[in-house]
């Protein structure tokens, strides 16, 4: 199976990582930090699926950020009619870094690349790395032994004849994007925590949350190519230490103003004519122009490609 995060890391190291660097350049090192994500699937009224990540430095009472955040995008952008100057200011603010990801709908989440059998061959090189990892880890008794578990309930949806393929592939897409999310926060802020905060529906749910497994190991495989003992075994990383939403949090909406920014971002380039440059509403416009454009702590990210060939570009946008 062609591995997806090559070509993204090829992109966002050649275009991105540099300004991500000089964006978080003051912060504080050994920190810690939320990852919120939102994503745009399958709205057929769009012209991209999209995945927005904002990289948000814990900086103030989680508390204090919801309340602020109330009161100037009380509602999901979906259900706006304007944006106010006061969320614009925030999603440009210095403590924050968004990432998105966005995917051609006609490839159907990249359904060529993305097959059956390609998922099916991933998950068996995915079991025998977190095998591998157990032998060198100090996890808690059980739970790479859960984590494997997880994997084939994820597989055994595959021989079904109810499976629903467009939601593994979301799964695996986003284990893929957030997991590179997590490293290049890791590379560049040595974070003490990170806790990713996603919406509340089946792509968190789904086989008990094993998107939180995928991405996890995922993260770990990306640093084990760099961090490993002289004889070539893995080791675990004891740092950052990953907070991932339990279902109460999930289902009691918890994180909903936190989920706003990428959800205004994802929005807003999911209904993005790519050929005509234009919006179907003013309220995008306005995140385009007064966030998007010129951007320096917005990396935007086109995956697109087949079963033979996976590519990425940036793109970026800037006043003429």
């Amino acid at each position: 199976m062609l591995d997806l995060s090559k070509p993204i890391k090829t992109t966002f190291e050649q275009t991105s990582l540099r300004e991500m660097e000089c964006w978080f350049s003051e912060l504080p090192d050994d920190a810690a930090w939320y990852v919120v994500s939102d994503y745009c699937f399958g709205d057929k009224t769009k012209n991209s699926d999209t995945v927005s990540f904002s990289i948000l430095l814990n900086h103030d009472k989680i508390e204090n950020i919801k309340e602020y955040i109330r009161a100037f995008a009380p509602k999901d952008i979906k259900s706006t009619r304007t944006v106010s100057e006061g969320f614009i200011q925030y999603i440009n603010s210095p403590v924050i870094f968004h990432i998105t990801f966005m995917i051609d709908r006609k490839t159907k989440y990249m359904k060529d690349y993305a097959t059956k059998e390609n998922m099916e061959d991933f998950l068996s090189y995915f079991r025998e790395f977190v095998s591998e990892i157990d032998k060198n880890s100090s996890f808690d008794d059980g739970f790479t032994v859960s984590v494997i578990k997880r994997s084939y309930e994820f597989e055994r949806d595959f021989k079904s004849k109810n499976i629903n393929l467009k939601l593994s592939r979301q799964i695996y897409l986003v284990s893929v994007f957030v997991s590179l999310v997590f490293y290049y926060l890791n590379r560049i802020k040595n974070p003490s925590h990170i806790k990713w905060v996603s919406d509340r529906d089946a792509i968190s749910k789904r086989y008990d949350g094993f998107i939180y497994d995928l991405s996890y190991f995922l993260f770990l495989s990306e640093v084990s190519q760099e961090v490993g003992d002289k004889d070539g075994t893995k080791t675990l990383l004891h740092k950052p230490q990953f907070i991932f939403p339990v279902k109460e949090e999930l289902e009691g909406g918890k994180y909903d103003e936190l989920i706003r920014i990428p959800d205004y971002l994802a929005g807003t380039l999911a209904d993005l004519n790519m050929d005509t440059g234009e919006f179907t509403k003013d309220k995008f416009y306005t995140v385009f122009f007064d966030s998007l454009v010129g951007s320096k702590n917005h990396s935007v990210i086109q995956v697109y490609g087949n079963g033979e060939r996976l590519s990425s570009r940036r793109i970026g946008y800037k006043y003429t």
